[in-house]
């Protein structure tokens, strides 16, 4: 157990702050840039926003549907 305490005082208290803390940043960068890079992925070309393009489709969708819904209702008898 001295051996221990020994190894331990000789390490720079600096040294001993990144060791411990280094895993913990590189897991938090790591997750900052995957989060980053995945909203890149998701602008269209346009620049819309994957949702912004779905929500625009949506309403062509609903225009669509009560266009057809009034063409029908015009033909009944």
């Amino acid at each position: 157990m001295s051996a221990e305490a020994e190894m331990h005082e000789d390490v720079p208290w600096f040294v001993s702050l990144i060791v411990s803390w280094l895993p913990f940043v590189l897991i938090i960068g790591s997750f900052l840039w995957v989060g980053r890079r995945i909203a890149r992925a998701l602008v269209s070309d346009d620049g819309r926003t994957i949702g912004q393009a779905i929500d625009e489709h949506r309403q062509e969708l609903k225009r669509s549907a009560d266009l057809l819904e009034r063409l029908v209702s015009d033909r009944k008898p």
